[in-house]
């Protein structure tokens, strides 16, 4: 019989985005949710892949493999409810107070997890056009990391991805040098007007290197 396998993923709690109500977070939450739940060994509890068993087993004790619990959670409807109960505590902890609040009697966490999930993933027309405004209007804060203004493309590039408008590396290289801030217009005009197409990967490394360049005149 197969075992639940269990660790403590409190510590990576800090690597899900905060879900606060606004739906261009939600693929990125999701997908760290999940990743994270994954590393638990409850993922399939959060998804509704292993159902609380209706009958429990006061005498099945937990084993200890390692560092690792594990668990018949096939077998204990004890063992389920506690695996099933932490989950949805650290799926509390990546929202916001105002969805906390909202979802407090939201159980079990597979309930929990679906009911956010629907709410969110519908490809509603006012979605697309959130996501879309938020890739092509983007605009570039020069007071932060240039690295920071290229994740930034590329994870909302990814978001599009939920309401299948993924946009190819062209169309995000393009977005990524048009909403640069006027003070790296010497290194956009460089590479918007430059005789070969521009990759996406060669321009953020044209970008990289220009910041270099910028703090080493600075010095």
């Amino acid at each position: 019989m197969p075992a639940q396998s269990i660790q403590n993923p409190s510590a990576l709690i800090g690597n899900v985005p905060v879900l606060d109500g606004n739906s261009v977070s939600f693929p990125s939450w999701r997908t760290r949710l999940e990743e994270l739940f994954a590393i638990g060994g409850v993922h399939d509890i959060v998804t509704g892949g292993l159902l609380c068993p209706e009958t429990d087993y006061k005498d099945v004790k937990p084993l200890t493999q390692g560092s690792q619990r594990l668990y018949y959670a096939e077998e204990s409807g004890s063992d389920w409810d506690t695996l099933s109960n932490m989950a949805r505590a650290t799926l509390k902890m990546t929202l916001s107070i105002d969805l906390a609040i909202r979802y407090k009697e939201t159980k079990p966490v597979s309930v929990l997890f679906k009911t956010i999930c629907d709410a969110y993933k519908k490809n509603t027309r006012a979605r697309r056009m959130m996501l879309q405004d938020s890739f092509w209007c983007a605009r570039h804060d020069p007071n932060k990391p240039i690295a920071t203004w290229i994740a930034r493309i590329c994870n909302t590039a990814s978001n599009l991805k939920s309401v299948k408008l993924t946009p190819v590396d062209q169309q995000i290289c393009d977005c990524l040098l048009r909403g640069l801030d006027d003070s790296w217009k010497p290194i956009r005009d460089h590479l918007v007007y430059s005789p070969n197409e521009i990759s996406l990967d060669d321009a953020i490394g044209a970008l990289e290197a220009h910041k270099v360049s910028m703090h080493q005149e600075n010095k």
